[in-house]
């Protein structure tokens, strides 16, 4: 909207040689507010922005942001108009969101909830983490941390952030760096770290096989409960994909080696080169009772090619190669990269850091919208120099040529992406000494049937090996279990299934993942961030950096009320209810709601608080017209008429025996509204 309306002000002004007084309404915000005044552009109206969470409280830091200026022209200013249209073409900052909403119902009362939390694999706990940062209590920041996550310095690092997906920031500006934070605390406190490990248990040891993401995740959490873990790994160092193909310059070698260590501390074994075989019987013989096989996907996709195929080189293969010596690596000047997820994007840009190479052309068939690759890792090819074709299929390489099949989005397929199809008689050239195929991972189901696990026809593994699933001590999990994946998604795999055998085993593996730092939040500093604009920095590199970042963080499992921000008309109400689990509650309002359905756009659940919060009515008729569970005052005092779930009672509150039957919140929400908001009934 502000480049339409910035455009327009531009023509107008032109047309009347700035003849005229120009109001403005369309995008107005904190960060823009100054330069439109500046341009002689005022009255200045807003409506959208006061219609998001913060509402009216926006209002304060734009007037504090006007304020420090006084001598604004009294008539639009051509070039500064001007200006700012041209310049409000090129903002990157009003992309399309993502989806904020989470697949969870709203509940009636205390639905407060961390959505980063809430849309975390391992369910970290990110408000209490960034708020140790704010304190500066970096080591307790890493012990919350590694509560629910082994791997603090590689998911410091290339974490795929769900949790960012779902920030609440995202109705302000932008998310938190809620991974930058991450790597923040882990870097900072790691040599203060102090590890004792466990008593051991008297259960069987626990035989795991590979040492990826899954297969550590699921050691560390054994490891805390006691058990003796030992894990196979047929490599010469631990951490799988990560160890292998993640190239360097996104993920450094002492990450990965700290994480490792802390696993070592912890008492777990790890095995490398080793010659064990996948035996079942052999490993009960040796002792072990659970096995964990987590060996990831490493075979890779063959590419359907013509011509040349010895200039084709997988991607796994390349990586491998690339991160050991990228000086051994021969490629060409041209490389063409086929694919669209995270293994293309760092195989596009590893291929630009090998001598000799002058172009890269990252190739998909599908377009840039559709590709599963992390916008970040893409954003970070393209700025690197590669360069990006879509909807092209490659056909065949000849003589140093690669041949691809124009296409076009079709019907959609089981994915739910437009399916691409041929542009018949279309083709296009490029020049490729090496195509490098990054066009999807393989599970080796062969090594995984002998040993005994059951596999379906369409590759799925049966849910008697399942993680949260395995009924005979043989579990599957990581990339193995669910295909090519990302390091939080494995992480979360070896959590459920170290809680599935603590809980075969009578532990109770809830003290196992939960850190023990009181949460003690400040509810002042909390509301005071509420409405308050304010960017990410790029970097966090100083103390300066890092306090700003946590500020940022609006802590919603503790208070998040958007509902009552973003209603136009009041018509949810925050109200405090002793005993309850929320700093507040939410009354709706039903005199005051016109069904807008605004705070159902904001509110973080699949749900509507104007439909599924507990609500006051005024009238009888209004009452009897809708389906809401909520109550109507009766003409005699303390009497209601209270609707649960379809069904009506008529409470007195002098008498408990009119409701000792019913649920106490519904009846503690009516006496705290009586007691603290009469002027409401």
């Amino acid at each position: 909207m502000l480049a339409l309306t910035l455009n327009l002000a531009d023509k107008l002004n032109r047309e009347f040689n700035s003849s005229i007084p120009i109001s403005y309404a369309g995008g107005a915000n904190f960060f823009n507010i100054r330069k439109i005044l500046q341009a002689g552009l005022y009255p200045i109206s807003f409506a959208t922005d006061l219609l998001k969470p913060g509402g009216y409280q926006r209002i304060t830091q734009e007037a504090d942001a006007i304020l420090t200026e006084k001598n604004y022209p009294q008539a639009p200013v051509l070039e500064k108009i001007s200006e700012l249209a041209q310049a409000s073409l090129k903002l990157t900052d009003m992309a399309q969101k993502p989806n904020l909403k989470l697949p969870s119902k709203l509940d009636i009362f205390d639905c407060f909830v961390a959505p980063c939390q809430q849309n975390c694999p391992i369910s970290q706990d990110i408000p209490e983490y960034i708020e140790m940062l704010n304190q500066e209590r970096y080591l307790d920041a890493l012990q919350i941390i590694l509560a629910r996550n082994p791997l603090p310095h590689i998911t410091g690092f290339i974490c795929e952030q769900n949790c960012a997906l779902k920030c609440v920031r995202h109705d302000y500006e932008e998310p938190v760096m809620i991974r930058g934070l991450k790597r923040i605390a882990a870097e900072k406190a790691y040599r203060d770290l102090e590890i004792q490990p466990a008593a051991p248990n008297a259960k069987k040891p626990v035989a795991i096989f590979g040492a990826g993401p899954c297969g550590l995740s699921t050691a560390y959490f054994l490891a805390k409960a006691g058990y003796k873990v030992k894990i196979f790994e047929k490599t010469d160092k631990a951490g799988g994909m990560v160890q292998h193909v993640i190239p360097p310059f996104r993920l450094p070698a002492w990450a990965i080696e700290r994480d490792i260590n802390i696993l070592h501390e912890y008492g777990v074994e790890i095995e490398t080169d080793t010659q064990q075989k996948i035996n079942i019987k052999d490993l009960h013989q040796q002792g072990f009772g659970n096995i964990v096989l987590a060996i990831g996907a490493w075979k890779s996709r063959q590419l359907s090619l013509e011509g040349n195929t010895e200039d084709v080189m997988e991607a796994i293969t390349f990586l491998q190669t690339f991160k050991l010596n990228k000086l051994s690596v021969k490629l060409g000047k041209n490389v063409a990269v086929i694919g669209g997820g995270n293994s293309a994007m760092d195989s596009a840009r590893a291929a630009l850091k090998v001598p000799g190479v002058e172009n890269v052309y990252l190739i998909y068939r599908r377009t840039e919208k559709q590709m599963p690759a992390d916008r970040e890792e893409f954003e970070n090819a393209i700025k690197e120099g590669v360069i990006f074709k879509e909807l092209l299929n490659p056909v065949s390489l000849k003589d140093g040529k690669l041949t691809c099949q124009k296409m076009k989005l079709g019907k959609k397929d089981a994915s739910g992406r437009a399916r691409p199809v041929p542009i018949a008689g279309e083709t296009e050239k490029f020049d490729a000494d090496t195509v490098i195929s990054a066009i999807g991972e393989l599970v080796d189901f062969q090594l995984l049937e002998k040993a005994g696990v059951k596999i379906g026809q369409n590759g799925n593994i049966s849910a008697e090996f399942a993680p949260q699933t395995a009924e005979q001590g043989i579990f599957v999990g990581g990339d193995a279990f669910r295909g090519p994946s990302s390091v939080v998604e494995a992480m979360a795999d070896g959590q459920q299934i170290a809680q599935h055998i603590m809980k075969q085993d009578n532990i109770n593996p809830e003290s196992y993942f939960q850190h023990n730092f009181p949460y003690q939040p400040d509810l002042g500093k909390l509301k005071s961030r509420c409405g308050i604009m304010q960017k990410a920095f790029s970097e966090l590199d100083s103390q300066m950096q890092i306090a700003s970042e946590t500020e940022r963080c609006l802590e919603c499992k503790v208070l998040c009320n958007k509902c009552v921000d973003v209603c136009p008309n009041r018509a949810n109400v925050a109200i405090k209810v002793p005993n309850m689990k929320n700093e507040n509650q939410i009354l709706h309002l039903d005199a005051l709601c016109n069904e807008c359905g605004n705070c159902e756009t904001f509110c973080p659940h699949e749900g509507a608080p104007y439909k599924d919060k507990f609500t006051l009515f005024q009238t009888e008729a209004d009452f009897a017209d809708s389906q809401n569970n909520g109550f109507l005052p009766m003409p005699t005092q303390a009497e209601f008429k209270l609707r649960l779930n379809g069904d009506i009672f008529r409470i007195n509150l002098r008498k408990p025996a009119t409701y000792q039957q019913l649920d106490t919140k519904y009846i503690e929400f009516i006496k705290s509204i009586v007691k603290e908001h009469s002027y409401l009934l």
